[in-house]
């Protein structure tokens, strides 16, 4: 099964543990990791091993591709700025300004790439009086406060653990999933701050909060007063610990098992603030009990009585504890020099999207070819194109284009990008299709999924027309929208590619908008709405659900005032359901759609009046669509452009130098895909529906559209203002 992030490119330019950690925690949910490394000894904690494989580096660093760049060489920058242009985020932890002072910036990465999310990880912040001050791992505990919370100030050791470099890497990650949350909804990447200084304390919340309110200065043994903690070592010379926090029957159950029932009624401990108070005394009488005896016995004392305990558990105990066993928290990997190798695995459990560890850390620049010879290749193929033109670039590619279909397909890895983030609509449908199409293509390749989200889908069709392979490799997930982009707005500098040249595979499914109203207004027919006022719920006044409703008063008569500014589909179809607007002019009806409106049309609180699309939905064959009402033809060619969006519903297309003979071939094998019953079963078992448009038929409409009389594009773009 796939991960939670499969499709999902990181970049990593980090080193030590809290970058690779943030790195690894992306990675074991399904990321790709790009890992850059210097090309002479890569990262240092390579070398803490007395073999070649570090235990160190390997704790952080599984589940990666590491490849060599030297950043201080121009053709090594100029490598990195490739990667990040098709990259979802970069994770690095130099001090603030060592990127800037090579030549790799935010605001220029930004700029290639809209969509990148820039994590940073820093000693003390990007900015203010320490930021360019060394920063180590002990040096955030200890500037944070968090080593003073958990070592004696007065005979002050450092930890066993590097708890800040850990900390700063799970808030870098965390930081970045809220990226990847906030891009799926506006498609622009940000940057991500953190330090180990701000993650270490930030983690110390509950004990400033104390500090706070009562300026007393936490220390060791502060919350382990507040919250009834204890440690003994018992006669066996055993350590454990006893966490009573503050149900009274934790206590009392203590004091039983400890054979001092006489301590409940001990007016010193009696009560959690009498605890607090005596906290001391009361250790002092249960140490003097707990060390009479083995730490086993006092411990199945303890559990008999639902006491919360623990032995002070050696890593050595720990990976023989029967419950970590049942847990499988020890993970033997496969190592392709030491056969294996043992890692603890990530803590997260997911049901749907499993969390795994699927390779251990790699060589160094074990996977050079792999990805620099990709970039390579296309920059090739990019330096021909540019010189020769598309026809000639077919010619000089030589044997590989001269292939037969069979021949070049066969085992190749093909990649479908798409314009998607991971789980939405379009996301489900490019799976969808990298699952069933390789059945229907001669040399039976596979197809890697790489999720490319950001402006809209500005960002994958730029890189599909301008950087992607252009030799059948590559296919493209588009949004519905972008075949459409020039058409309402000519001069969008963003937009660099021309639709029309696009080799449009085709669509598995075109989407039909409906209109929903509610019953209470006394609407039988849409005819009824040039007498009847009613109100419609929309996101935005560029989105179908505002432009369609408009159109119709414009074209129609209609009298649908459209309230605007709802979040998104699922709050505008609320304010149906709550009865806050009268009705709902949907850009589609997609299954989860169709579910919304289904009680209210059981119910008979509401009907479906209009159907916005080309052809009517089978499931409302006697419901007209806006087109057939309309009475003039310039109206009926105003909503055929209007609703060309909807007929290419979920469309892919091959960038526009694919060779004529595997355009054949893809979009045959496309058609013959969303045909086919297993695909069709696939889609069913996830409520997806299947109402394909060909890649033919998509071409034609592009060209039906932007032939259109200039007085009909003006009146549609003023609209979609």
């Amino acid at each position: 099964m796939a991960g939670a992030l499969e499709g999902i490119r990181v970049v990593e330019i980090a080193s030590f543990v809290s970058g690779p950690y943030a790195g690894m925690l992306l990675g074991d949910l399904g990321a790709e990791i790009i890992k850059i490394e210097a090309p002479d000894k890569g990262d240092p904690f390579r070398g803490w091993g007395r073999v070649e494989y570090s235990p160190p580096f390997g704790s952080v660093n599984r589940n990666k591709k590491s490849v060599t760049i030297d950043l201080k060489d121009a053709k090594g920058l100029a490598a990195v700025r490739d990667l990040l242009r098709s990259a979802d985020v970069l994770i690095e932890n130099f001090r603030p300004g060592t990127l800037d002072r090579v030549g790799l910036t935010y605001e220029q990465a930004s700029k290639d790439n809209p969509g990148l999310i820039w994590c940073s990880i820093t000693g003390f912040g990007s900015d203010g009086p320490y930021a360019s001050r060394p920063g180590y791992d002990t040096v955030g505990q200890a500037m944070s406060g968090l080593l003073s919370l958990v070592t004696d100030m007065d005979d002050p050791r450092p930890t066993g653990i590097s708890l800040s470099d850990h900390l700063s890497g799970m808030v870098a990650c965390n930081g970045v999933l809220a990226a990847l949350v906030a891009r799926g909804r506006t498609g622009k990447g940000q940057r991500v701050d953190t330090s180990l200084l701000e993650a270490s304390l930030s983690f110390c919340g509950e004990n400033a909060a104390r500090y706070f309110e009562n300026a007393k200065v936490p220390g060791r043994s502060t919350r382990t007063r507040e919250a009834s903690v204890y440690a003994f070592v018992a006669s066996d010379g055993l350590p454990f610990i006893i966490h009573l926090s503050s149900p009274q029957k934790f206590f009392e159950g203590m004091a039983r098992a400890a054979g001092r029932p006489e301590w409940i009624a001990d007016k010193r401990f009696a009560t959690r603030e009498g605890r607090r108070v005596n906290h001391e005394a009361l250790a002092a009488e249960m140490k003097a009990v707990f060390r009479t005896g083995p730490r086993d016995m006092w411990l199945q004392k303890l559990l008999e009585q639902d006491v919360p305990c623990s032995g002070i558990n050696t890593l050595g105990e720990v990976f023989e504890d029967p419950q970590v066993k049942h847990l499988k928290m020890r993970k033997d990997v496969p190592h392709r020099h030491l056969g294996t190798v043992s890692l603890v695995r990530n803590a997260i459990r997911l049901s749907d999207t499993p969390v795994e560890i699927r390779t251990a850390a790699p060589d160094l620049g074990e996977h050079n070819e792999e990805i620099l010879g990709k970039r390579e290749q296309r920059m090739r193929k990019g330096r021909i194109f540019a010189l020769t033109g598309l026809l000639l670039a077919a010619a000089a590619t030589g044997k590989s284009q001269a292939q037969a279909p069979a021949e070049f397909y066969r085992g190749k890895q093909m990649t479908l990008i798409t314009s998607a983030s991971v789980g939405g609509g379009y996301d489900q449908y490019a799976r969808l299709l990298a699952r069933h199409l390789p059945r229907f293509i001669p040399g039976n390749p596979t197809i890697t999924v790489q999720n490319m989200s950001g402006a809209d889908g500005i960002r994958a069709a730029n890189f599909l027309y301008n950087v992607a392979a252009q030799d059948g490799s590559v296919i493209g997930g588009l949004s519905r929208n972008n075949g459409l982009m020039h058409f309402y707005d000519p001069n969008n500098a963003s937009v660099q590619f021309d639709a029309r040249k696009f080799h449009w595979l085709g669509s598995p499914q075109q989407e039909i908008g409906l209109f929903v109203l509610r019953t209470e207004k006394g609407a039988k027919s849409i005819d009824d709405l040039k007498r009847i006022e009613v109100t419609a719920s929309s996101t935005a006044r560029n989105a179908p659900t505002s432009i369609y409703p408009r159109m119709l008063n414009l074209l129609y008569g209609t009298k649908i005032k459209v309230v605007e500014g709802y979040g998104g589909s699922q709050e505008a179809l609320l304010a149906l359901e709550r009865n806050e607007v009268d009705g709902h002019v949907s850009g589609g009806s997609s299954a989860a759609f169709r579910s919304r409106i289904a009680p209210m049309l059981q119910a008979g609180t509401a009907k479906v009046i209009l159907q916005m699309g080309m052809t009517r939905d089978p499931e409302y064959p006697d419901v007209p669509t806006a087109i057939d009402i309309v009475p003039t033809a310039e109206g009926k060619q105003l909503f055929e452009v209007a609703f060309a969006e909807q007929v290419m519903g979920r469309p892919f297309v091959l960038p526009p130098g694919v060779p004529a003979e595997r355009v054949k071939l893809l979009r045959e094998a496309f058609d013959a895909a969303v045909k086919d019953p297993e695909l069709l079963a696939d889609a069913k078992s996830q409520k997806m529906e299947i109402d394909p448009v060909s890649g033919a038929d998509i071409n034609a409409l592009l060209d039906r559209v932007y032939a259109a009389p200039p007085e009909i594009a003006a009146r549609l773009r003023e609209m979609a203002k």
